[in-house]
């Protein structure tokens, strides 16, 4: 037990450093080909807590208690250092702390604690489910928020900004890893994987994220170009319809 918590604690301190590394990336190319070795930390930690979870409890207020309390107290308190160090800057605006408060819109790292009670609460379902003949029902949420995710992209649709707030603090994306987590932890899924191969399903994520993000650095180029092409149509017409406007002016006085 003792060699399993040790086991556990070096996945969080490498997620950690992972996590530091993510928000200090450069942006642009350096995004495409640094942030797929470090992309696992947030999935890597939310597999974790549902590893740590019991889907069997004899009472589920004190759990509910005690994951939400330790979380939504540190995120208050966050919340309000950033909401009023930008009262500094832009007035007061309770309105603000309030939307902040309910929205994690604060700062963006700040939508994990909403996900992370999301799946707390979540957790005596996810058990039932597991154990059920529907627990293949688990495996397609992800997957199936990532075919939603995309269409979006690849068809230029922004969503309201309802759907978008929603959508940014929702466990959906996230779901796979902490149900594995759930699953494995409780030994309702039995797996056993050599390193090595772990080693190699990494390794060919990596490349499968780095041909994804550039793939989609691409697009979203193509796609501001095309704005651009439309935000400047009018201007482009208005600048034919003036040099047509001159040459025929030539041609009557010649």
């Amino acid at each position: 037990m003792k060699e399993k918590n040790s086991k556990i604690q070096i996945v969080r301190a490498i997620s950690v450093i992972a996590v530091v590394i993510i928000h200090t990336c450069p942006p642009d190319e350096w995004q495409v080909f640094i942030r797929p070795f470090v992309n696992f930390s947030v999935a890597a930690f939310l597999f974790l807590s549902g590893y740590l979870t019991k889907t069997e409890n004899k009472n589920w207020g004190s759990f509910y208690k005690k994951r939400i309390t330790r979380v939504l107290i540190p995120y208050v308190i966050w919340t309000l250092i950033y909401t009023c160090a930008g009262f500094v800057f832009n007035g007061v605006d309770l309105k603000r702390l309030v939307i902040n408060l309910l929205t994690t819109n604060a700062n963006g790292t700040l939508y994990y604690v909403f996900v992370y009670i999301q799946f707390v609460l979540l957790t005596p379902l996810l058990g039932k489910l597991a154990r059920s003949k529907f627990s293949w029902v688990g495996w397609l949420v992800t997957p199936l928020c990532t075919v939603i995710k995309y269409y979006w992209l690849i068809n230029n649709i922004e969503p309201n900004k309802i759907i978008n707030n929603i959508w940014t603090v929702s466990c959906v994306g996230w779901f796979t890893f902490y149900y594995m987590g759930l699953l494995l932890g409780n030994g309702i899924l039995k797996k056993k994987y050599n390193i090595k191969g772990l080693f190699a399903a990494y390794f060919l994520s990596v490349i499968v994220q780095m041909l994804e993000g550039g793939a989609v650095a691409s697009l979203r180029r193509r796609q501001l170009r095309y704005a651009g092409e439309i935000l400047l149509l009018p201007y482009k017409r208005h600048c034919h319809i003036n040099h047509s406007l001159v040459y025929y002016k030539r041609q009557y006085e010649g």
